[in-house]
């Protein structure tokens, strides 16, 4: 929270706030896998992880989460970011919320498929 702006507002619209976005960026996931699946034309590429799907997926995340980072920071019901938020000059978005969609849908990834592989 301290890499955003939350002045003047209050905890329960942080807490709704963040929500929201825990659920869109879990739509984001599910999105960037299904699109996957039909670009490698294989809805089970998750246990056969090749360089190429697992950067595809990425890549989809990220491009994804770049663009909605930039309208939700245009439009006057979005989020700002606090002065702390490192910035990425050639995206125009927080490290954040890029690296964000780098480590945790990466963690996903690698968590669902040894769920379903060791069940």
């Amino acid at each position: 929270m301290p890499l955003y702006e939350t002045a003047g507002m209050s905890y329960l619209e942080m807490v709704a706030g963040c929500s929201l976005a825990s659920v869109g960026d879990a739509g984001i996931m599910v999105f960037a896998y299904w699109t996957t699946a039909r670009i490698m034309q294989d809805r089970f590429w998750l246990f056969d992880l090749t360089t190429k799907s697992v950067l595809l997926y990425l890549a989809i995340g990220e491009i994804v989460t770049i663009v909605i980072e930039h309208i939700a920071l245009n439009v006057s019901f979005g989020w700002r970011y606090a002065d702390a938020m490192p910035n990425i000059p050639l995206l125009g978005i927080g490290v954040s919320p890029f690296l964000m969609w780098l480590i945790i849908p990466t963690v996903a990834l690698f968590l669902a498929r040894w769920g379903v592989k060791h069940r």
